[in-house]
């Protein structure tokens, strides 16, 4: 039986969309924003729909009830 995979954290989303330069230049924000988000493992409120719309366009699994509860 395997074991279940962890849920993503936004360092893992972040790495799925390109790393730290894609991700801000696809969000149209600071490389070091995307740090703090990182360091924070969240995303800003006003963009969740547009994290979770990326995510779902390039097949990425990303729960972000289930990030918030990994640190």
């Amino acid at each position: 039986m395997s074991k279940p995979e962890a849920p993503l954290t936004v360092r893992d989303v972040v790495k799925a969309l390109g790393g730290h330069t894609p991700t801000s230049e696809l969000f149209g924000v600071s490389v070091p924003a995307v740090s703090n988000w990182i360091s924070d493992n969240r995303f800003p409120d006003r963009l969740h729909l547009r994290v979770l719309r990326e995510c779902e366009a390039k097949g990425i699994q990303y729960d972000p009830a289930q990030a918030s509860a990994v640190a």
